[in-house]
């Protein structure tokens, strides 16, 4: 199950809607009264803190797996994010509990703040740091026309990121299309599983799309259009990874893999055309470390172009990197 929610946050009011779909989210992946409590608490505390210390903000809501994942994301001050965690510590006068009581209830929770803002995230249910996804829709659309999908299978971790052609209810389809293709796969090759959703794309608008298979200590990858990705193999090194021309289901004159080294410990990072072209992590000193949802969500934040759906997506094959 899929579902997804873009929540801006800028007024108290609005926190009673980050809760109200919280809990929704939790009860369709089959949360318990309890559990879904507990999820309703995060999203409140999320959301209280973004009107107290950002005045503007951003909650976007994602399920995958039986796992919903709750990202907080600000251009505020920052804060100080180890006193904040302590019980009884404030800077806006309140009982000081909100960062505390966020991470004893999340399954999974971590957090970076710098001088240009805060990224929060607060897991549940079938969680593992491994994976982390910031997907949004073009502002005024319902549906994003972006999709991704993560299995695994004995050949390895296969990665898929589609990128609709336009956006809205079409592009959606046409992204939702490639997740279907790629899910019932023979997983052989990437250059297969490519020409498979390629044929299976035939009958829709078309997208860009990527597959990226982990394995052994090696990275193949595969691309049709403009899904951009970087492998990043620690003390600042980065490999940009070769999608060629075309467009599944319409045009693919040249279908090439490509294979990388892939040591461990190294984070895959895939990001659709809604992020800008030029992005660096050099500005987030020590963000490999952290959760790949804070690394997703960093990047959504400072370089989503505003006119597409923008989906980024960072995955790794260890807790954490260094």
């Amino acid at each position: 199950m899929r579902l997804l929610s873009h929540l801006p946050i800028a007024e108290r009011s609005q926190t009673s809607e980050a809760r109200r779909i919280a809990v929704q989210f939790a009860q369709k992946l089959g949360f318990n009264d309890s559990q879904a409590g507990e999820v309703a608490v995060v999203a409140t505390e999320l959301a209280n803190n973004l009107v107290t210390h950002a005045q503007h903000g951003e909650i976007l809501l994602s399920t995958f797996d039986k796992r919903l994942d709750l990202l907080s994301i600000d251009r505020g001050p920052g804060m100080n994010i180890e006193a904040c965690l302590r019980d009884g510590f404030s800077t806006a006068g309140t009982a000081g509990t909100g960062l505390g009581a966020i991470k004893r209830l999340s399954k999974e929770f971590d957090a970076y703040s710098q001088t240009s803002g805060t990224i929060l995230v607060a897991s549940f249910g079938n969680t593992g740091s491994r994976l982390g996804v910031a997907r949004t829709p073009k502002k005024g659309e319902t549906v994003c026309g972006d999709s991704w999908s993560v299995v695994q299978r004995p050949s390895g971790t296969w990665i898929l990121l589609a990128d609709g052609l336009g956006h809205g209810e079409y592009a959606a389809q046409a992204a939702d299309m490639a997740v279907e293709s790629f899910e019932n796969s023979r997983f052989d090759t990437v250059t297969g599983v490519v020409k498979d959703i390629h044929a299976a794309l035939r009958s829709s608008r078309g997208a860009a799309i990527a597959v990226t298979r982990l394995e052994n200590g090696k990275a193949d990858f595969c691309g049709l259009g403009n899904i951009a990705a970087q492998l990043h193999t620690g003390q600042g090194s980065s490999i940009h990874m070769v999608s060629m021309s075309g467009t599944a289901g319409i045009e693919a004159r040249k279908i090439n893999p490509f294979s990388y080294t892939y040591p461990p410990g190294s984070a895959l990072i895939m990001n659709s055309d809604g992020i800008q072209t030029q992005w660096s992590l050099e500005r987030y000193p020590g963000i490999l470390r952290h959760h790949p949802s804070i690394v997703a969500g960093s990047l959504y934040r400072d370089y989503s172009r505003g006119r597409d759906d923008v989906t980024v997506l960072v995955f790794r094959t260890c807790r954490r990197l260094y």
